[in-house]
């Protein structure tokens, strides 16, 4: 049976050739072990490089391969490490607690600018009284709400699980540090407005400190899905802008080394714009990238005699940085976020879909565990439950799953037909499918999707499989055929004998006679075949006539049909003709 060779989704490319990067772990590769490539004049340091080295561009289907790998593995939730019961597990789940904190967050960031307008103490001991109260009021509730949290874990080595509380912690301790115990420590040594000039300004290191507290602004992010995805592009486009503001500052380099020798016997532009290569660049940036005055350093060039040149140069810069690199900067980041927003919106509809179905599935199963006569209440497991055909089946017969599906713009009908296709093995048998195989088995019959060349390889592997599984069938039923057609023959010599016997005739009369009847039998049927080929023959051949026949037919009514239109032809010919003429005579007249 002939192997599947395994074929790499993207081909290597080495020099001026393309390798599709055959492997075949039984032949060990000479030269390239760690990518399956023939040498190509590359050292392995080369090829390791080359391996290693990536795009420019945020690459989409990376992002959803990966999107398709978390989404088999349940998803964090906080909660999980909560007590079930109890006060403070209670408080930390409630959405108005949520709320409430994120409102006093966003309240606490607006109060920093008061603060910082208004408050020119050094020391929030020689602060005024409102100022006093409100550090005092965000620290109590930040550290209520740390208190609450914290409370809730059942495991309380948990925290260090949850980046979020660790982000916290550290957040309140710096408040309780600067609000509570330097404080105190204030009030005790009696430093206030007699305090030395160190003190002082080791004060007013720690209010800078209290700028950190801005940092729990990114909490608000979670509920504003928008400016997350901006800033989740921001990060991924940093790899494509650093390397499009690299060629921005090699222009501005170039460029400002160019102007520093052309000006070198101009000294109104060289001590105004480029006395050294730091001003000059930063001149090229000024009037050139932003065009902030452009106009200035226009007319001084022109006023200079014989700076043609220089102004040709200038002209070329701003062609090739600010309309060439600048807008291209902007199409990387357009072409980034609008990526990054749509690997988003995969991503949301998936979690709604995960955990919409996550629904529907405990709600029936619950349903069926209390018909089974059970009293305690279903615990859903997402990593160890498996969907079988027949459940599969039964969860299509609900409502709440036909409706989701629709909303996700999933193809009821075509996953349906493919049920048996979906829960078939290579080997012909049936399998169960993961809680997280589900979900992609039902998102990839979207109608949005567009077949893959991993899709048509899958199928292609598929097919192979089955028609190699029915081949050895066949081979294993043709092999049954053969046996038991020798067994049939033996059996039947063994019954001839004891005919002849019984008979009393000469051996090899019923061995004989079985031919005889079998040469016959072989006859009539060739002698039928022979009738029927050459029944076949004639019909064709009456089909090849009747076909002429009809084309002949064709064109007889063709040709007619052309006579005729020449024919009208000519008499409207001679009809204009005859027109023309009286006309003509008339005029004559």
């Amino acid at each position: 049976m002939d192997t599947v060779p395994l074929v790499s989704a993207e081909p290597q490319i080495v020099g001026q050739k393309r390798f599709s990067a055959e492997i075949d772990p039984r032949k060990p590769s000479m030269k390239a072990p760690a990518t399956g490539l023939p040498d190509a004049g590359h050292g392995e340091e080369d090829t390791k490089r080359i391996k290693k080295k990536q795009g420019m561009f945020v690459d989409p289907k990376k992002m959803k391969d990966k999107l398709r790998e978390n989404m088999k593995k349940p998803r964090y939730d906080v909660t999980n490490f909560y007590f079930t019961e109890g006060y403070c597990q209670e408080i930390a789940r409630h959405h108005l607690f949520e709320n409430i904190t994120l409102g006093v967050i966003a309240f606490n960031a607006l109060w920093i600018s008061i603060d910082t307008d208004n408050n020119n103490a050094d020391a929030l001991v020689d602060a005024d009284a409102i100022f006093i109260l409100a550090e005092n009021f965000f620290c109590i509730y930040f550290a209520f709400e740390w208190a609450m949290r914290f409370g809730a874990f059942k495991n309380k080595l948990n925290c260090f699980k949850d980046a979020w509380f660790m982000f916290d912690s550290f957040m309140v301790g710096l408040m309780v540090f600067e609000t509570w115990i330097m404080f105190t420590f204030q009030l005790i040594a009696g430093s206030g407005a007699g305090g030395s000039t160190g003190g002082a300004g080791m004060i007013r290191i720690l209010r800078l400190l209290r700028l950190s507290r801005m940092m729990r602004m990114a909490r608000l992010l979670r509920s504003m899905p928008e400016l997350l995805i901006l800033i989740k592009g921001m990060v991924a486009a940093f790899r494509s802008v650093f390397f499009t503001l690299l060629l921005l500052v090699l222009f501005i380099y170039v460029f400002a080394i160019y102007f520093r020798q052309m000006t070198a016997e101009m000294p109104h532009l060289r001590d105004t714009y480029f006395y050294s290569m730091a001003k000059a660049q930063h001149s090229l940036l000024i009037f050139g990238v932003f065009l902030d005055n452009a106009g200035n350093m226009i007319w001084d060039i022109e006023k200079e005699e014989n700076a043609y040149h220089l102004l040709f140069g200038y002209y070329l810069f701003v062609l090739f940085a600010t309309l060439t690199v600048m807008n291209m900067l902007i199409g990387v980041v357009c072409e980034v976020v609008s990526t990054t927003a749509n690997i988003e919106q995969e991503e949301i509809t998936i979690m709604y879909m995960k955990e919409s179905l996550k629904d529907i599935v405990v709600a029936e199963e619950t349903r069926l565990w209390e018909e089974d006569g059970n009293m305690t209440d279903y615990n859903f497991d997402e990593e160890n439950y498996h969907v079988s055909k027949s459940k599969f089946l039964q969860l299509f017969r609900l409502k709440e799953v036909a409706m989701l599906l629709k909303e996700v713009e999933v193809d009821v009908f075509s996953l349906v037909d493919l049920v048996e296709t979906i829960f078939a093995t290579e080997e012909g048998g049936e399998r169960e499918l993961c809680f997280g195989d589900l979900i992609e088995v039902m998102l990839d019959q979207r109608t949005t999707n567009t077949a893959t060349v991993k899709d048509l390889t899958d199928m292609r592997k598929y097919v192979k499989v089955r028609m190699d599984d029915m081949q050895e069938k066949c081979d294993d039923l043709k092999s049954t055929k053969e046996q038991s057609m020798v067994k049939l023959e033996s059996q039947l010599a063994i019954l001839g004998r004891m005919v002849e016997q019984v008979s009393k005739v000469a051996p090899g009369t019923f061995e004989t006679t079985c031919e005889k009847e079998i040469a016959k039998a072989m006859e009539a049927e060739q002698a039928e075949e022979a009738r029927l080929k050459r029944l076949k023959n004639e019909q064709e051949e009456e089909g090849r006539k009747l076909g002429a026949q009809l084309m002949e037919e064709e064109e007889l009514a063709q040709a007619e049909e052309e006579r005729k239109k020449e024919e009208e032809e000519k008499k409207n010919k001679w009809a204009i003709g005859g027109m023309s003429f009286h006309g003509h005579k008339k005029e004559t007249e």
